[in-house]
Parts: C-alpha cells; sequence; structure tokens
C-alpha cells in the first residue's frame, strides 16, 4: 500500500516537473512572461537550463528506482528537486520589503521593482 502511494505520488510530481520543464525548454521566453512574470527578468539561457533540471529531476525520480540502475539515485533526485524548487521560489516571488534586511538588495528587490515599479511598502497597522 504505501509502495504504490509513493509510487503514484512520484508519478504525479514527475509528470508535473516534465510538463512545466517542457514548456520551459519549448516556448519562448516572452510567451512564458505572459503567464510566469518572472520570466521576463531571466535570461533566455537561464530559463532552458531551469527547464532542463526540471525534466533531468522528474526522470531521476522515476527511471533509477524502475530498473533496479542505481535505485539510490531516486530519493538523491528527490532532494535535488526540493532543492531546486526552494531556490527558485527566492526568484519567482519578489514580495519582501527592501527593508527587510537592513537596506541591502538582492535579486529578489530587483525583481520586485522590475515587475511592479511603483511599489512603495507600506507600514504595517500597528508598526508605529
Amino acid at each position: 500500500m504505501v509502495s504504490t502511494v509513493a509510487w503514484v505520488a512520484q508519478g504525479f510530481v514527475a509528470l508535473v516537473m516534465t510538463l512545466a520543464g517542457m514548456a520551459k525548454l519549448m516556448v519562448p521566453r516572452a510567451q512564458l512572461a505572459r503567464r510566469m512574470h518572472w520570466a521576463a527578468t531571466w535570461a533566455r539561457g537561464r530559463i532552458k537550463l531551469l527547464g532542463l533540471a526540471e525534466v533531468a529531476g522528474a526522470v531521476g525520480l522515476i527511471v533509477p528506482m524502475a530498473t533496479g540502475i542505481a535505485p539510490v539515485l531516486t530519493p538523491m533526485a528527490a532532494v535535488c528537486v526540493a532543492v531546486l524548487m526552494a531556490e527558485t521560489q527566492g526568484h519567482r516571488l519578489p514580495c519582501r520589503d527592501p527593508q527587510d534586511h537592513s537596506g541591502q538588495r538582492d535579486a529578489a528587490d530587483e525583481d520586485r521593482d522590475y515587475l511592479y515599479p511603483n511599489h512603495r511598502p507600506t507600514a504595517l497597522k500597528g508598526s508605529g
């Protein structure tokens, strides 16, 4: 039962990652930017590399365990996929207040400024 649930979950994640990765590999950047606003600020090669990493991660989630050849690679691929997704979230969700980190700016701040040029941080209620 647990094995079946694990395979279904792996298959679902692999399918979603394959579709997302193939979209990044095949769809032009301008068209991607209409739905994935972060793509407007990324170089075309960087988007293609992310798509390739997603497809490779999807393959790594299924193939090693299914073939029995180096099945230890499947959990390693799962960890790599989790790290990849966690890392890219910082670039996809540019919503931090620039004052949150002592005036230092990073890529998320630049993304936010590009996507929302008229954005002005507002004070939280009760903060003074």
